[in-house]
């Protein structure tokens, strides 16, 4: 199914995949508008974040074995018309209970775009520059992720949050007439196999509690009873999978994918990356807005190394790829990766604006190496009629990884924090440390402590960044752990060993 105009192909797949990425981490920066809009509670409006992290996470499984069976270019064009329609849907939005579920349908149809836009480039571009063009899409992917704060604070500020979806409209179209005149009709007739649906319920279910449980664990509390009625939930229906699917005749988590070394180690590097990103993210602009007292544009600014890293290193990592196989740019990457987690965990108060930026940029072209090649591994590691599959479970390992980095780590970085402030932290001190609002916590210190508000601040700053410190060391050890599991677990071979696949 090779294409004519596979450069073309790849731009309007890119432009929808890139759309969808762009939307898990855009609504952040609106979240205040969206708030004083609607004048909804903090409880309510967390839900506008997490409800697309939950129908993304729980159906990209699924979503990725139905373009196996029923043809991944039909089910990408359902996808793109799904998310531009609940785009314009959030846009209107009368309610934050009606852009809730316009939200739940957008996580849905990016679970189709990022399951299915890998598997079309594979199939249409040749073998010997696959590594290329899915190390460019998924460099577009990373770059969305990373845009989104930055283009989302743009549109905000100049437009207003609405137009975070709006904006989405014209760009599906372009995408949309891109792929049409590019992406041949697939002539194949073979038998694609079923969708188990049995084994596809039971994997949504438990992939929705699990994306339930990251998300409110540490408002519920971890040892709460809704907590734990929800493990014990997720333990014994993944008992229950287990016996189903190897009952199934076309399971749609193929056991055998999953001890195979090379997706294995994919998995490790994609659940790794998940768990960095979300984490790492979650903190830099959190130190540059509380600690350095930056502007939002500002911090925009001084994340492009981040972002741009992403970008301007993808066309490389992917003839990397082509040339040397998908391990040495991948322990590049998460040696990068640890790096840059080593050089945050040197930040203090009255850090230079260049140390900032190398460790930025350190992060940026890290992720750029892992991220792609990690999704070409994978892809290259399981038969053709497997692949949609094969980046639907390793979309949600890398999601997975996010959820649990995100959690641990901000627990770690609270745990620390009140820690560092006094012997004993009042609720107000807890609650403002949680909220991430640190004009408030150095009040509360202030009144507390009845001390100076210059003596409180120096306090605070202390206490955030030993946190901060805390948080990158982690961050730091799990990606040289990876690092070290994969140079004795990953196989070296480049994709042309990759033509006779892994059966399944």
């Amino acid at each position: 199914m090779l294409s004519e105009k596979p450069n073309l192909a790849l731009l309007g797949v890119g432009l929808a995949s890139f759309l969808g990425c762009v939307d898990f981490t855009i609504v952040n920066t609106a979240l205040p508008d969206i708030q004083s809009e609607f004048s909804s509670s903090l409880s309510v409006l967390q839900w506008v974040m997490n409800i697309f992290v939950i129908a993304l996470s729980s159906m990209m499984v699924m979503m990725g074995r139905l373009g196996d069976i029923y043809n991944h270019e039909r089910v990408f064009y359902s996808g793109v018309i799904i998310f531009g329609l609940s785009s314009v849907m959030a846009a209107m939005s009368p309610s934050v209970e009606f852009l809730i579920g316009a939200r739940l349908i957008q996580g849905i149809a990016c679970a189709i775009l990022f399951t299915n836009s890998g598997a079309i480039i594979s199939h249409i571009f040749p073998a010997e520059k696959q590594g290329r063009a899915l190390g460019v899409l998924f460099g577009i992917n990373g770059l969305g992720l990373a845009l989104g704060p930055f283009l989302g604070g743009l549109l905000v500020s100049f437009m207003g949050w609405r137009w975070i979806f709006y904006i989405n409209v014209p760009i599906i179209l372009i995408s949309v007439l891109a792929c049409l005149s590019s992406i041949p009709k697939s002539e194949s007739k073979e038998n694609k196999g079923s969708l188990d649906l049995p084994g596809s319920v039971l994997v949504t279910f438990i992939l929705g509690c699990v994306s339930i449980l990251f998300t409110q664990g540490e408002l519920w509390g971890w040892v709460s009873s809704l907590s734990l009625m929800l493990l014990a939930t997720i333990g014994l229906s993944i008992a229950y999978f287990i016996y189903v699917e190897k009952k199934a005749y076309d399971p749609i988590v193929n056991f055998k994918v999953m001890r195979n070394s090379q997706f294995s180690s994919s998995a490790i590097a994609a659940f790794t990356l998940g768990g960095f990103y979300s984490l790492a993210f979650f903190l830099m602009p959190l130190y540059l807005d509380s600690i350095k007292n930056f502007s939002a544009l500002d911090i925009g600014f001084m994340l492009l190394p981040t972002t741009a890293g992403v970008a301007i290193i993808s066309p490389f990592v992917g003839k990397a790829v082509d040339r040397l196989g998908c391990k040495p740019v991948i322990m590049s990457g998460l040696a990068l990766l640890a790096l840059s987690a080593m050089l945050q965990a040197q930040f203090v108060a009255n850090e230079t604006m260049l140390f900032i930026l190398v460790a930025f940029l350190c992060m940026g072209v890290g992720w750029g190496c892992v991220l792609s090649p990690s999704m070409t591994a994978a892809v290259t590691s399981v038969p053709q009629s497997y692949t949609g599959a094969a980046i639907g479970n390793l979309g949600t390992i890398q999601n997975t990884g996010a959820s649990i980095g995100l959690a641990a780590g901000v627990a770690l970085f609270n745990k620390e924090f009140l820690s560092n402030l006094a012997p004993k932290s009042e609720s107000s001190m807890v609650s403002a440390v949680s909220d991430g609002d640190i004009s408030q916590l150095i009040k509360v210190i202030e009144e507390q402590l009845n001390i100076a508000e210059s003596v409180a601040t120096q306090i605070v700053t202390k206490g955030f960044m030993a946190s901060y410190t805390s948080a990158m060391l982690l961050l730091s050890a799990v990606s040289s752990l990876s690092f070290f599991i994969l140079l004795f677990k990953m196989k070296g071979a480049n994709l042309a060993s990759f033509e006779e696949k892994s059966q399944i």
